[in-house]
């Protein structure tokens, strides 16, 4: 899967305690993707849930959320935000893709 783009996930996770290693880690296993669904996503990441139009991955155990916007046909994911839990809770993530 192609990721858009690398450098905005790695800038938003650098705001993290350890997130741009983490972030790195998640770009690498996720650029050698081939997912046509969310069920063959889930097979490398299997705590990947699809809110509305949005990929959530949850990234360090669960501490950190890195969300995506996501086309299947074309295998791209459209970075929108890392953030910790306690942030993503208080947000509305059905409205990042339209």
């Amino acid at each position: 899967m192609v990721v858009i783009s690398r450098r905005q996930v790695i800038r938003a996770a650098s705001a993290h305690y350890r997130g741009k290693a983490l972030a790195e880690r998640w770009h690498d296993v996720v650029t050698n993707l081939s997912a046509g669904s969310l069920e063959e996503l889930q097979r490398t990441f299997p705590s990947a849930a699809q809110v509305g139009n949005t990929v959530v991955f949850k990234i360090a155990g669960n501490n950190y959320r890195l969300l995506c916007c996501v086309d299947w046909v074309w295998q791209r994911l459209f970075f929108r935000a890392f953030l910790p839990r306690d942030q993503y809770d208080r947000m509305n993530v059905e409205d990042l893709c339209p």
